[in-house]
């Protein structure tokens, strides 16, 4: 057996496996299973934090034949970057002039046009040159008794955009995630950094105090994609500590209800392959071969790459969604379809040069894969009717649509929008020592569903995701965006998706109204 032929293999379970029983067949030297190698298998990674994935040593031969074992969802020969598959975050690079020319504030409130626009029915900006005007808005929810997790880059955690409105106290919670949770683990060094910008900015989408709907929310950090090594954790750990710090938090009563504090996590990034790898896949049923971008499969040639779905990372975002954190998702920029279980695309696969495995791509991209999270996809400013970004992911896996074309919001000092000179970075408004960046993506439009929710549930937080998600699509103005109905390379299309624009009913000043869990009033409320 050579090395070559040798690698750590991640296997991911299916719900309801006695985990310690495969381990055991694995390690010794028979077992029952016919896929399982006769032989002992040496353990790679343990990941008692996670409920569903062990790393194994295996020959490429013993990791195909373990596929096959029905308690197995699935077995990945090597890392994630051995086989080409890389997180990215959902920003696009897209170049206008007006954008850059136009000013950043005028007079003394700055805010996004995505907010005026949520908090509207109409569209309020017909012209597509006027990006940021003067906007008060009126806000009397401001998701205090939430906590608000920033899954991203890092945050610059002194910028002024995360303290309190009244006293200028930050909100950010600099914890030990850890000693947190009592799994064993040591924090990156520079884990409270942003050496990027994309957190920072999310953040204040959801929960900056000039940029962000929750203004009163608390705020917590998952750095799992830093641009230092010394600076992030592995994504599935930080499922895997969320899930278990959420599930720890003491139940709180308040004189009507007992429930935890929620936890609300906004994942503005995706995995991705590259299309210049592609090598064949199947396509409703029936194999094909082929490179390159394949538009006659929905494999488009759009920002981002390939859609990938990561097996083992899904297994954890579903375990969290089971322990009931909520889970905000970007759609993605890669312009692919979405489609749902029993949809007609919702199995295609692709595989890449030199890897034999199939992977879906017409599901989303881990982290968005589980259809129970909420999955945003972008809006451009035009005028009536208005659209989806060219760039936005749509179909009938995307829950929602709001602002996402340079969207406003806090950057770090530090941060790789200036150095690409693609994004305009300017002084924050209020403090010269910090800046603010204007960026393009559904990164920009999922913290602001994010921002929503931590109002909603502010007033109901015993909501869970099933009543969340009905509660945003209940809510949206329908048909609000032009809709061309082509094929996967029309990107007006919603391709068969909902045509549904975020709307805030809380944006005229009047508070979210306190409703009794599982009441007469909350099941007529639903239906307005």
């Amino acid at each position: 057996m050579s090395s070559e032929d040798t690698n750590k293999v991640v296997v991911t379970l299916q719900k309801g496996v006695d985990v310690d029983a495969f381990i055991d067949e694995m390690i010794s030297k028979g077992s029952s299973s016919p896929f399982v190698p006769s032989r002992q298998v040496e353990i790679h990674n343990l990941k008692e934090d996670s409920l569903r994935n062990v790393d194994f040593i295996m020959t490429r031969a013993e990791c195909h034949e373990l596929r096959k074992d029905p308690r197995v969802i699935h077995a990945r020969f090597g890392s994630k970057a051995e086989n080409g598959i890389y997180p990215e975050l959902d920003t696009v690079d897209i170049s206008r002039s007006y954008y850059r020319t136009q000013n950043f504030h005028t007079g003394n409130i700055d805010q996004s046009w995505g907010m005026p626009q949520t908090n509207s029915r109409t569209n309020q900006y017909p012209d597509p040159e006027v990006r940021v005007v003067e906007y008060q808005q009126i806000y009397t929810s401001m998701g205090i008794g939430v906590d608000f997790v920033i899954q991203d880059t890092g945050l610059q955690i002194n910028h002024p955009e995360f303290t309190n409105t009244y006293n200028n106290v930050s909100r950010v919670n600099v914890i030990n995630w850890f000693q947190a949770t009592s799994i064993p683990g040591t924090m990156p060094v520079n884990f409270y950094t942003d050496t990027n910008g994309h957190g920072t900015n999310v953040c204040g989408i959801t929960a900056g105090k000039t940029y962000g709907l929750a203004k009163g929310a608390a705020i917590y950090v998952m750095n799992i994609l830093g641009s230092n090594a010394d600076s992030r954790m592995p994504i599935s750990q930080s499922f895997n500590l969320l899930r278990t710090w959420h599930t720890q938090k003491p139940a709180q009563t308040n004189g009507f209800w007992t429930t935890k504090r929620p936890t609300i996590v906004n994942m503005s990034w995706g995995f991705r392959g590259s299309t210049s790898q592609i090598a064949g896949g199947v396509y409703r049923g029936t194999s094909w071969t082929g490179s390159g971008a394949q538009n006659q499969y929905g494999l488009v040639n759009g920002n981002g790459g390939v859609n990938i779905s990561v097996e083992s990372v899904n297994a954890d975002v579903s375990d969290c969604l089971d322990a009931g954190v909520i889970l905000i998702a970007a759609a993605g920029n890669s312009s692919y379809k979405i489609d749902v279980p029993g949809g007609l695309d919702y199995n295609n696969t692709v595989r890449f040069a030199g890897d034999p495995t199939q992977y879906y791509y017409m599901r989303g991209s881990t982290p968005n894969i589980d259809p129970r999270s909420i999955r945003v996809g972008a809006v451009a400013l035009q005028p009536v009717p208005e659209r989806k970004t060219n760039f936005s992911c749509t179909g009938p896996g995307v829950c929602i649509y709001t602002a996402g074309d340079y969207v406003v919001g806090p950057c770090s000092n530090v941060n790789a929008f200036e150095a690409r000179g693609v994004y305009p970075v300017a002084t924050y408004p209020y403090n010269s020592n910090f800046k603010s960046v204007k960026v393009s993506g559904t990164s920009m439009a999922s913290p602001n569903v994010a921002g929503l929710v931590c109002l909603l549930l502010q007033a109901r937080p015993w909501y869970d995701m099933g009543r969340i998600y009905n509660w945003i699509n209940d809510n949206a103005s329908i048909n609000r965006l032009a809709n061309s109905g082509g094929g996967y390379t029309d990107f007006q299309s919603l391709q068969g998706g909902p045509n549904r624009y975020l709307y805030n009913p809380w944006a005229t000043g009047s508070f979210p109204t306190v409703i009794l869990p599982n009441s007469d009033v909350e099941i007529w409320a639903r239906k307005l």
